[in-house]
């Protein structure tokens, strides 16, 4: 605050700093640049803006006369109708239609100086059992210290890039406002159709954990019979990977590392490389590259043609090639 006290004709501060170096506690209060595939330089960006030293953000629920503000925030990004028809949902009835199953509907706004400036939408989450049985979730939580109305699935995270340092004093009070001890936010492959896909790209993914996925049992369900398990947990569901965040998480900060990381080749060792790296939930890597002619496997439609010219991988099939997410990493 007081640099930039003594610059009155400024508004942003930025530092660079060699990608080799840890970050300092100041760093926290900047946002880091995403660089572009074809930045030679041997630097990582941090930018300020004067606005991100203002301490009175607070976060509500929204209300009907926070329309304009929303549709001015959301302006510009990727699935603005699916926002705004959640946002209406609320105001109006703080529900899904019956017809859509009746689910518990949250949405929140922060705002910062009488402006909003971040747009927030959960529900409640009907598919614990199928998550507990698909993904490790219990390597983060003791489902008995969780009432079953305490799980919640994110749908849409926006806020603005100049607060983006608050985003875990954010989901605290997101948690907290909704009376919520656990978030869930599913990230599907880029090749699925826009409707199978009803949540925006959440700004908050950096500070969420990666939950890794489980191996499933082929139940032989003519011999089990009654026996067999139930069918919320059978069920066929389009894959996807899994991000969590408990209240115990916001608490606990991620190591970040600019270092550069890069695989040559998408073989089965390499991938397996960048998942142990994707899958570290206290470690943050920003510069992680893959080399390959090729790109990331799984990342298009299933096409027999396509396939049949390239080499087949015997460790990921296309669903844990999707459940992985390395796309989001690397």
């Amino acid at each position: 605050p007081g640099h930039c006290g003594g610059f009155q004709d400024k508004d942003y501060c930025i530092i660079t700093q060699p990608h080799t170096s840890p970050e300092y506690p100041l760093l926290q209060s900047f946002t880091r640049v995403t660089p572009k595939p074809t930045m030679t330089l041997h630097q990582e960006l941090y930018i300020a803006h004067r606005c991100s030293l203002l301490d009175d953000v607070i976060v509500r629920p929204c209300d009907s006369s926070d329309r304009d503000g929303v549709e001015s925030t959301i302006k510009g990004i990727d699935n603005t109708d699916a926002i705004m028809s959640d946002i209406n949902q609320f105001i109006t009835a703080k529900r899904d239609p019956l017809e859509e199953g009746a689910t518990p509907l949250f949405a929140f706004v922060a705002e910062c100086q009488s402006q909003i400036v971040g747009v927030f939408v959960v529900r409640d989450e009907r598919n614990i059992e199928w998550i507990r049985s698909h993904f490790n979730i219990e390597g983060f939580v003791y489902y008995a210290h969780h009432r079953r109305e305490e799980h919640a699935r994110l749908h849409h995270f926006v806020l603005n890039p100049v607060f983006s340092h608050y985003t875990k004093h954010v989901m605290r009070e997101i948690l907290r406002l909704a009376r919520k001890t656990c978030l869930y936010y599913p990230v599907y492959p880029g090749y699925e159709p826009t409707e199978m896909k009803p949540y925006s790209l959440a700004t908050c993914i950096n500070d969420m954990i990666p939950v890794r996925p489980r191996r499933q049992i082929v139940y032989p369900l003519d011999r089990l019979k009654e026996n067999a398990p139930l069918e919320r947990i059978l069920q066929k569901i389009n894959p996807f990977a899994l991000y969590h965040l408990n209240r115990k998480l916001t608490l606990e900060p991620k190591i970040t590392v600019n270092a550069r990381v890069v695989v040559v080749g998408a073989s089965d060792v390499g991938l397996s490389f960048l998942e142990a790296l994707s899958f570290t939930p206290h470690l943050r890597f920003n510069n992680l590259v893959l080399l390959s002619p090729n790109g990331l496997p799984g990342q298009s439609k299933e096409d027999g043609i396509v396939d049949a010219m390239l080499p087949t991988s015997h460790c990921f099939s296309r669903t844990e090639l999707a459940q992985a997410s390395l796309a989001t990493w690397v």
